[in-house]
């Protein structure tokens, strides 16, 4: 859905990536498109002895999205939040952290706002339909909760699950950092408390998997080192 959503509010493709032979045969295609396309052109480079790619201006006069339908979709969707937010707050329910379709609520008084929304607006908040709430914890099952969280920023948290049967899990996320360099770690509570207090964190990106490297020759090479450093 959000794929779906995403295209009609593409922005206007405004650059292409046109490849010619250099030598066809005596044609020289490469030195002919350059000649009736020269305004278009902004730089070329020979991707092989004979191939030649030309980064070109793209127009886009006949391009069309249905972006007033995007529009609607995403103003829908606000719509949607705020209405469990501002009613959160209209009733001194503690928001600690929220996204754009999600939110970390206290669960003792989740049945309250409910219970609220069901009276104003008729719908039913918790489920799993359109316009519907419910716990996205995966990482355990049952009556799952967060019993110790902490939020640094933006898509920058560390929640403890637990639940009934008194098992415990870790949800992690840190923006550009993978999920399971941060379940790798040992304590991924301590590693949140650190970058709490303003420590400088460097993750080595390359510790579980490999990356590669694409040059504009279509040329492959593992990358060596690939680190982030993160702090607040």
């Amino acid at each position: 859905m959000n794929s779906s959503y995403g295209k009609t509010i593409q922005k206007p493709i405004t650059n292409e990536s046109v490849y010619k032979q250099i030598d066809n045969n005596g044609k020289h295609d490469a030195d002919r498109y350059l000649k009736k396309n020269f305004t278009l052109v902004k730089s070329m480079y020979d991707v092989s002895k004979n191939i030649r790619c030309f980064e070109t201006n793209k127009s886009f006069d006949d391009f069309c999205v249905s972006n007033l339908i995007g529009v609607q979709i995403l103003s829908m969707s606000k719509r949607i939040m705020n209405e469990v937010m501002c009613l959160a707050e209209d009733l001194d329910i503690p928001i600690y952290y929220q996204d754009t379709d999600s939110i970390h609520i206290v669960k003792s008084r989740i049945e309250e706002l409910e219970e609220k929304y069901k009276e104003i607006y008729g719908k039913t908040l918790r489920g799993t339909n359109l316009e519907q709430f419910h716990p996205d914890f995966d990482e355990l099952f049952g009556d799952v909760y967060s019993k110790e969280s902490y939020f640094l920023g933006k898509k920058a948290y560390c929640d403890v699950l637990t639940n009934e049967k008194g098992k415990f899990a870790y949800h992690n996320r840190l923006k550009g950092i993978p999920n399971n360099l941060l379940n790798n770690k040992e304590d991924p509570v301590e590693l949140y408390k650190r970058l709490y207090n303003g420590e400088k964190y460097e993750f080595n990106l390359l510790e579980l998997r490999p990356s590669f490297e694409f040059d504009k020759q279509f040329n492959i090479k593992t990358r060596e080192h690939f680190t982030k450093n993160i702090s607040f």
